[in-house]
């Protein structure tokens, strides 16, 4: 199993125990938001797993992690009064701008190897 399987199938594995203790944590205060953890945490990998059959992983796990990461903050802010400031916006702004850089970044060297195929080799 290579590298990229190897941590393919360590990832997930290791998230097991959290998700197991956030499971436990959360059936003692509600069954619902267990049932809703477990399901997106399920979710979220089966998405990440079709995702990568497409993208490069250096692309898939920045969006991954940025947007995640983003969201994250957002939701806190929204749903349980996080703190906001300028330094935070900003901090979300340059995670975005790093995601998009990084598809920018991928979409050029796919642009470079397609022209490098059609091109004609000079010696």
């Amino acid at each position: 199993m290579g590298l990229l399987g190897g941590r393919a199938v360590r990832h997930p594995a290791g998230l097991l125990p959290l998700l197991r203790i956030a499971a436990r944590r959360l059936l003692d205060e509600n069954a619902l938001w267990a049932l809703a953890t477990i399901v997106a945490y399920a979710a979220s990998f089966l998405m990440l797993s079709r995702v990568l059959m497409r993208l490069p992983i250096g692309l898939t796990y920045g969006l991954w992690g940025g947007i995640g990461t983003v969201a994250t903050a957002v939701i806190g802010m929204v749903l349980w009064g996080d703190p906001f400031n300028w330094l935070l916006g900003v901090g979300m702004a340059l995670i975005i701008a790093g995601i998009a850089e990084l598809a920018r970044g991928f979409a050029l060297a796919d642009k470079q190897a397609a022209v490098e195929q059609i091109s004609p080799q000079r010696d």
